[in-house]
C-alpha cells in the first residue's frame, strides 16, 4: 500500500492495546468491552480502576467497513468502504490500479488515497482480510466495491460466531503507550523512530484522537524437540532489578501446557503463551518448565524425562521434575 506523507491529517486511527480481563468461575477469562465505549478518554488511565493505558496505533493494516451493506452498493461512501492504515495507523480509503515502484521495480495495485474524516457516531462491523488476498483481488476488480462484493461472498460460505462491531471513540493522549526506549544495544527500530517521532507531534498538538480501538496480545511459542515434553507446564519469568526482595525478584509473565499442534508432529510440541504485549518485550528471559505428574495421563511421568538430568520435586506425594533455563532471547509476535 502506497504511504501518503502527512502525519498529523485531521481523520481517524486504528487502535489497540491488551484488553483488561476477570477470572470467573472456571478460570474463564471475561475480558472489559472497549471496543464498544464511546469514549476511552472518560475512563482514565488507572487500570485498577477500569481505566485504559498503553495504547498504540496499528500501522500498515487493510480492514473494510460493514461490508455486508458495502457489497450491495453501487457507489463509494466513505462511511462503508475498503481501508488501509499508514505507518501511524491513520485510516485512509484504498483504490485500485496499476502503479510502479521506481526503488525495487516491483507494481503496487492498492494505494492510500484521501484520509477518511467524515464517519458517522455509532457502531461499524469492521473486518481484517490478509494484504495478501486483497493485493490478488485487486488485479482482476477495478473497483473497491468489486472487492468487497467479492471478499463478502467468500466470507459468506465461512461459519462466524457472530458480527463483531466496533464503536468510534476518542482517546486521550495520556492513554497512549510511552515513547520506547533504546534496547540493550542503544538503538531502535524504525519503527519505534516513527511512532516515537509520531507521539511527540500529537502529544506537543494535545487533541484527543479518534479512532476504533482493538484488544491484541503478544504470543510466545516455546518449542521442544521431543514428544515427552507433552503435558509439561511451562513459565517464562524475567528478572526484575529493581525489586528490593530477592525471593520477588523473578516475575512470572506468561505461563501454559505444552501440547501437540493438531498439523504438526508429534516430537515438536509447544506451549503456546499469550502475554501482555507492553510487559513483555524482545530481550533475554527464564524458561522454567515443570513435570507435574497431576498433568499426566495416569500420573506416569515418561521415563525419557525421569532418566533425564534435572532435579526431582514433590508435589504431595508425587514425584515430579522441573528444570530452568536461563538468558533465554525471545522473540514475539503480536497481533490483533
Amino acid at each position: 500500500m502506497a504511504q501518503e506523507k502527512n502525519t498529523l491529517a485531521d481523520g481517524y486511527y486504528l487502535f489497540s492495546t491488551s484488553f483488561s480481563y476477570e477470572k470467573q468461575r472456571g478460570n474463564k477469562p471475561i475480558f472489559e468491552k472497549w471496543h464498544l465505549v464511546h469514549n476511552i478518554k472518560d475512563l482514565g488511565v488507572n487500570r485498577e480502576k477500569k481505566g485504559v493505558d498503553n495504547i498504540r496505533p496499528v500501522p500498515f493494516t487493510p480492514l473494510i467497513a460493514n461490508i455486508e451493506e458495502l457489497s450491495e452498493r453501487v457507489e463509494d461512501q466513505e462511511t462503508n468502504g475498503i481501508w488501509g492504515t499508514d505507518k501511524h495507523g491513520l485510516i485512509h480509503a484504498l483504490d485500485t490500479g496499476v502503479q510502479a515502484i521506481a526503488e525495487s521495480g516491483d507494481f503496487e495495485y492498492l494505494q492510500h488515497k484521501s484520509v477518511v474524516n467524515h464517519l458517522d457516531a455509532g457502531e461499524y462491523s469492521l473486518c481484517f482480510p490478509p494484504l495478501a488476498i486483497l493485493s490478488r483481488l485487486a488485479i482482476s476488480k477495478t473497483t473497491p466495491i468489486e472487492i468487497a462484493k467479492e471478499l463478502y461472498r467468500y466470507s459468506s460460505t465461512v461459519k462466524k460466531d457472530g458480527e463483531v462491531t466496533f464503536s468510534l471513540t476518542e482517546i486521550g493522549i495520556e492513554q497512549l503507550a510511552k515513547p520506547f526506549s533504546p534496547s540493550l544495544n542503544g538503538a531502535l527500530s524504525q519503527e519505534q523512530k516513527e511512532y516515537n517521532q509520531w507521539y511527540e507531534e500529537v502529544s506537543k498538538k494535545g487533541d484527543a484522537l479518534k479512532g476504533f480501538l482493538l484488544p491484541s496480545q503478544a504470543t510466545c511459542s516455546v518449542v521442544f524437540s521431543h514428544k515427552s515434553y507433552i503435558n509439561a507446564a511451562v513459565s517464562i519469568r524475567y528478572f526484575d532489578s529493581n525489586e528490593k526482595n530477592g525471593d520477588l525478584a523473578w516475575k512470572v509473565i506468561g505461563e501454559g501446557l505444552v501440547k501437540r499442534h493438531p498439523d504438526a508432529s508429534e516430537h515438536f510440541p509447544a506451549a503456546v503463551i499469550n502475554v501482555n504485549p507492553e510487559s513483555f518485550q524482545e530481550g533475554y528471559y527464564s524458561i522454567k518448565v515443570t513435570f507435574d505428574p497431576r498433568n499426566f495421563e495416569n500420573q506416569i511421568i515418561p521415563e525419557y524425562i525421569q532418566n533425564s538430568n534435572i532435579d526431582k520435586i514433590k508435589f504431595g506425594f508425587l514425584d515430579g521434575y522441573q528444570y530452568e533455563s536461563e538468558n533465554i532471547y525471545v522473540l514475539i509476535i503480536t497481533h490483533h
